[in-house]
């Protein structure tokens, strides 16, 4: 399966990048995100782990 991910890069950097995922097991479903809203300061922080010195 096929799926747009948000990559995390060096420095407060990101790109969107074709990624294939595994089919889902027979205990699990797939979502399709049709909109999501990104704020990359705050995902930036949490990736680094900022967030846990706060």
């Amino acid at each position: 399966m096929q799926a747009t991910a948000l990559i995390a890069h060096e420095g407060p950097t990101f790109s969107c990048e074709d990624i294939i995922l595994p089919d889902p097991r027979p205990d699990q479903i797939a979502a399709q995100t049709r909109y999501s809203g990104v704020s990359i300061g705050t995902e930036f922080a949490a990736i680094t782990r900022k967030l846990d010195k706060e």
